[in-house]
């Protein structure tokens, strides 16, 4: 059986959530013997050769340019349509579309996301596929999050009429649709509110042997790392700078965090605070990851589930998360994970961890746990297959 894989971007290089998230569910249709084809938007700003994925099957791309401009941003406000629906759209991508459709029998159609789902509502009588959303996250969800810690008047005044045609979108893409996989319980249980049928809670996929678990103990060595092209990682990064270093490196003056991701913008690249280290991209995530037992994940705004706290879970590390962050995760505090809202979680859990190699050992022990019991791969290529047989 084929499967058509929809995308805004070719997945690669995995350094980032959502390319982690469509390769690991490609994996996972190839291992079931589906035969995959991938039809993805090659935006200019993620540019990449589709060459470098071939081992994932059949790739045909579309070029398009993405990036917002002044116009686009004034057309947004007058039109219903949300604008950053609508930059993903080509004429083009849905003319292959139609071609692809022409020249093979697909069993399903799949749509990384819900902007995507904008080519299939004109294609339903073309084919006899059943249509499916990888839900990611709840995209009305992250930018109402966003906006509400925006501090710039005009930004968050824009935002403010963006995101309920984005909700409204959202909830009326969802009718195209025969089957959503929901990436966590929570995130399906949205869902259901907004009317979305046939939910199957599909999170992302961790096979343990891939994850070395770090031997060196170092609890006041701590890192991030994430996109930091991405608002939430921003504004999270921001204020943790911001409200939390401050006192947090004054009690404890050996602590350092050194802060990975591909494009970090003029503001933080530029940083000269003590104990804090930019990085920038780095070409291993799990190699840089493995030099550390501390992960901080400060976000404050966001969706889905955050695959780089599974990754350093499934890396024994000590993950400290706000509890936006660890959202979608069946995690307990102080089990493990650490849960940390405010400036004196964070001196709280720096202080507990500063005590010795007892308090780290004890809960990445736990979280590589927490993934073997609820992420790990093998369960989930089972759970998947039954959801699969029965559509």
């Amino acid at each position: 059986m084929k499967v058509l894989i929809l995308t805004n971007r070719i997945p690669y290089p995995l350094n980032d959530g959502g390319n982690i998230a469509t390769q690991r569910i490609i994996d996972l249709y190839k291992q079931l013997g589906y035969e995959v084809v991938m039809l993805a938007l090659n935006p200019v700003k993620h540019y990449q050769n589709p060459a470098i994925l071939n081992d994932l099957g059949k790739i045909i791309t579309v070029d398009i340019n993405t990036e917002v401009t002044p116009w686009g941003l004034i057309r947004g406000l007058i039109e219903k349509f949300p604008y950053n629906v609508k930059r993903f759209y080509s004429t083009d991508y849905a003319k292959k579309l139609a071609e692809l459709l022409s020249e093979n029998s697909f069993h399903i159609i799949q749509s990384e996301g819900p902007y995507m789902g904008m080519y299939l509502s004109s294609i339903r009588h073309n084919t006899n596929a059943i249509f499916m959303l990888r839900a990611h996250n709840i995209e009305n969800e992250i930018w109402s999050r966003v906006r509400g810690k925006e501090k710039n008047f005009f930004k968050r005044w824009y935002l403010t009429k963006l995101t309920p045609k984005i909700a409204a979108y959202e909830e009326k893409i969802l009718g195209i649709y025969d089957a959503i996989l929901s990436i966590s319980e929570r995130d399906a249980h949205s869902f259901k509110k907004m009317n979305g049928k046939n939910i199957f809670v599909l999170p992302p996929s961790i096979d343990l042997h891939d994850y070395n678990v770090t031997k060196e103990n170092r609890p006041l060595n701590w890192c991030f790392i994430g996109s930091l092209e991405w608002i939430p990682n921003l504004q999270g990064l921001e204020w943790f700078i911001s409200a939390v270093w401050p006192d947090l490196s004054h009690n404890f003056p050996l602590l350092t965090l050194d802060i990975a991701g591909k494009n970090p913008p003029f503001w933080l690249s530029n940083l000269n605070i003590p104990g804090i280290r930019v990085i920038g991209e780095v070409p291993d995530a799990s190699q840089f990851m493995n030099n550390y037992n501390v992960l901080v994940a400060p976000l404050l705004s966001g969706g889905g589930i955050r695959i780089k706290i599974l990754e350093a879970m499934a890396m024994q590390m000590t993950v400290i998360s706000t509890t936006i962050g660890a959202e979608g995760i069946p995690s307990t505090h102080r089990e493990n994970i650490l849960i940390a809202d405010k400036v004196a979680d964070y001196i709280q859990v720096a202080e507990d961890l500063s005590k010795g190699t007892t308090q780290t050992l004890k809960i990445g022990l736990a979280a590589r746990l927490l993934i073997s019991k609820y992420f790990e791969k093998a369960v989930i290529l089972e759970n998947f297959k039954r959801f699969l047989d029965q559509l």
